[in-house]
């Protein structure tokens, strides 16, 4: 019953995380939401979110069993088809399961080829003297990071999860601003935003055929933004504000229409003019309530917890007829004993029947005793 469970809390798992992404994007479009909340408790969904698929787990004593008569037990029935009827051998569910490994390994090829183009670019890069840049970067504190200023480089970005590279176009910015630039790069590093890129991006390669997750990696680069955006502003007067404004406006006037493929983070999506509104309105908004973010992230927590408590699993109707060894079988007169070495025992009026390895069709809406 466990190994049941834990199959169809993955299940539960994937759903929750496609309604998280729709979720977020949806929230993430709504100035007035992110005004009063900030961007805490998304960002904390799509992690959470994000790990439930990793831990499909249940507790099978406190569960709470959805039936589903109809869509699980049609989807089931569909993957035990034979594709060559009367062999037994190859069923539906075998060619997705095959499909499903070719996709993961063309998509982490491509993954790969892109992280490689990225490698070429960098190296092919034309750096010009950065000590000063690195020397400003120091003094903000920034460790583990080197700053690379290059005439090839359109937009500032920041690359690594480990040791932040922060690379810089040639800009005639003053100190301060580039403070700025630094600071707001930098805190993607200390965010580790790119661990939460690096994951959803896993994903993405897991599971290839899910459209929400590609269309969601374009939005999860807003939502860092914005997040950065956040951070950096509970620390920011309102002349310091004023500067971030100004610094972000001469980057986008200056920021060409191509941007590095690949980059871990932008200080601008170029083009994306609704972002940009967004991020300059959010910046000049009324301070946030941090009761109401926490009250937000700690409803969060509670239902992606809950998640392990409800399963959705296939059910059908009853009574059963177990022919080939003749006798009837129905949740009032038989019970299964789930044995401490994982073997699952059939009762029918209290008298052994067969022994199970695992729960299927016709003996899922029998009852389970676990073993002591």
């Amino acid at each position: 019953m466990s190994q049941f469970l834990i199959r169809y809390s993955l299940v539960n798992a994937v759903i929750l995380l496609n309604l998280a992404m729709i979720v977020v994007a949806l929230l993430r479009k709504k100035t007035g939401y992110l005004a009063r909340y900030t961007t805490a408790a998304l960002v904390w969904l799509l992690i959470l979110s994000a790990i439930r698929v990793f831990i499909p787990l249940s507790l099978p004593n406190i569960t709470f069993v959805i039936n589903s008569y109809e869509i699980f037990p049609h989807i089931i029935a569909f993957l035990h088809l034979d594709i060559m009827p009367g062999s037994n051998v190859f069923e539906v569910r075998s060619l997705l399961l095959a499909i499903w490994a070719i996709g993961i390994i063309v998509m982490s090829w491509r993954i790969l080829r892109k992280v490689r183009s990225l490698y070429i670019l960098q190296k092919s890069y034309q750096i010009v003297d950065s000590t000063h840049e690195n020397q400003i970067a120091q003094d903000l504190g920034m460790r583990r990071t080197n700053v690379f200023v290059s005439s090839d480089v359109s937009v500032p970005y920041i690359t690594g999860a480990f040791k932040a590279k922060i690379y810089l176009p040639m800009s005639k910015l003053n100190d301060e601003k580039l403070k700025m630039i630094l600071r707001h790069e930098y805190q993607h590093f200390k965010s580790g935003d790119a661990f939460i890129k690096l994951f959803y991006l896993i994903l993405s390669i897991v599971f290839w055929w899910n459209p929400f997750i590609h269309i969601f990696l374009r939005d999860l680069d807003c939502l860092l933004e914005i997040k950065c955006d956040a951070v950096m502003s509970k620390r920011m007067t309102h002349d310091d504000k004023a500067m971030y404004l100004r610094t972000l406006i001469d980057i986008y006037r200056s920021t060409a229409s191509n941007m590095e493929v690949g980059t871990s983070s932008n200080l601008f999506k170029a083009g994306n003019e609704k972002l940009i509104v967004q991020r300059f309105e959010l910046l000049t908004s009324v301070s946030k309530s941090e009761g109401r973010q926490a009250l937000s992230v700690l409803m969060v927590v509670f239902l992606v917890m809950l998640s392990f408590l409800i399963i959705i699993q296939p059910a059908y109707n009853i009574p059963y007829e177990y022919m080939d060894d003749g006798f009837f079988v129905t949740p009032d007169n038989s019970y299964i004993i789930q044995t401490s070495y994982g073997i699952y025992r059939l009762y029918v009026n209290n008298e052994f029947m067969v022994e199970l390895t695992e729960i299927t069709e016709p003996f899922e809406n029998i009852p389970i005793i676990i073993e002591e």
